[in-house]
């Protein structure tokens, strides 16, 4: 029978998410079977694709690929030398291991887990849970329920590992990613991260659900009636664009929603841009930027959000922040008009790697 303690110290094996610093006795963690399409992977990880592709097939999970590349996605964005921090798992200390090396274990050790999960009969987000949390929360969701949910794993984080490393009250700290403003903003002290599957699947999509952009914007159904950043129409937009792969707007210097389409270089990131589109060059997904206009623009910096659907009859649903509903992002019809400044849109990939 496996022991909790004794996998707690592989538990933290890549916990990429992490800055591990000791201080009074306290970890202080930052705040920071269909066909599966990765969304939005940044290129540090989209280099190493080829390799992980090997990894996978030698380790009979040749359909998992972008499962592993969304996990180095979260582990570490591709940076650094433990790109998929599995050092751990091997009983070495943090950051031991050399990218290869890195991938190559971080993918025997995923596939070991998803082996684990099955023969338990458990979901295959059990195994993405494991890559974080250690083996010990198999055991867990096999008493409860063998299904990874939000509330299993939380309660395994405030019952059993944050324990197991101290905090023994259930003591809190605020978690400010918009991944977790539906559930109130925090993690318990040393008890890891129990939104780490939600987080890696930011990146995973189903492709019966259409385009990229139209998958890729169920990122904004999860903050819905949430304030992200400064609730500005801009913050919302730069939410999504870096969740989906784009160039950092937040931080950048530019003011102007007007002015979204010409201010970065989106050919550079896979994306591309239209500007005075015409309606039928609407698509879901679509990031729409609009000029000054007395109904939806008042003010000179324009306006800028997200298409929900495109509905007929030079209608669409939008995604917006600070918009009339206020500074949270909400859900707004919208009819075409000619103060549409720009459309910017995430290219497709295809299988050879090409965009259209």
């Amino acid at each position: 029978m496996k022991k909790y303690f004794s996998l707690f110290l592989v538990f933290l094996a890549g916990l990429g998410t992490f800055i591990l610093l000791i201080s009074g006795g306290k970890v202080n963690e930052p705040e920071t079977n269909t066909e599966i399409v990765a969304v939005g992977l940044p290129e540090a990880v989209l280099q190493y694709k080829e390799i992980v592709e090997k990894e996978a097939k030698a380790n009979n999970i040749p359909d998992k690929v972008n499962v592993l590349l969304a996990i180095m996605a979260v582990e570490s964005g591709g940076k650094g030398n433990d790109v998929m921090q599995s050092s751990e798992s091997l009983g070495l200390p943090v950051n031991t291991l050399q990218p290869l090396e890195s991938i190559k274990q971080g993918v025997k050790y995923y596939a070991e887990n998803l082996k684990a999960a099955k023969e338990n009969g458990c979901d295959d987000d059990v195994a993405i849970a494991m890559y974080n949390f250690g083996g010990g929360y198999l055991d867990f969701v096999v008493k409860n329920g063998k299904k990874h949910t939000l509330a299993v794993a939380e309660k395994f984080s405030r019952e059993v590992v944050a324990p197991s490393l101290g905090n023994t009250t259930g003591e809190k700290y605020h978690y400010p990613n918009p991944i977790a403003n539906n559930h109130g903003n925090y993690l318990y002290w040393n008890g890891g991260n129990f939104y780490y599957v939600d987080l890696v699947k930011q990146f995973l999509n189903n492709p019966s659900s259409g385009s990229s952009g139209a998958s890729s914007i169920a990122i904004l159904d999860s903050v819905l009636g949430q304030k992200l950043f400064t609730g500005q129409c801009y913050s919302m937009t730069g939410y999504y664009v870096q969740k989906v792969g784009g160039p950092q707007l937040i931080g950048s210097g530019y003011l102007f929603a007007s002015k979204i389409g010409s201010d970065y270089d989106w050919e550079s990131y896979g994306w591309e841009v239209i500007f005075n589109p015409k309606y039928e060059q609407l698509k879901a997904g679509d990031v729409i930027n609009w000029n000054q206009d007395p109904i939806v623009a008042p003010t000179i910096w324009g306006h800028t959000g997200v298409i929900k659907s495109v509905d007929g009859g030079n209608n669409f649903t939008t995604y917006e922040q600070n918009g009339g509903k206020g500074e949270i992002v909400a859900i707004y019809q919208q009819i075409w008009r000619p103060s549409i400044s720009s459309i910017v849109r995430k290219k497709i990939e295809n299988t050879n790697g090409i965009f259209y």
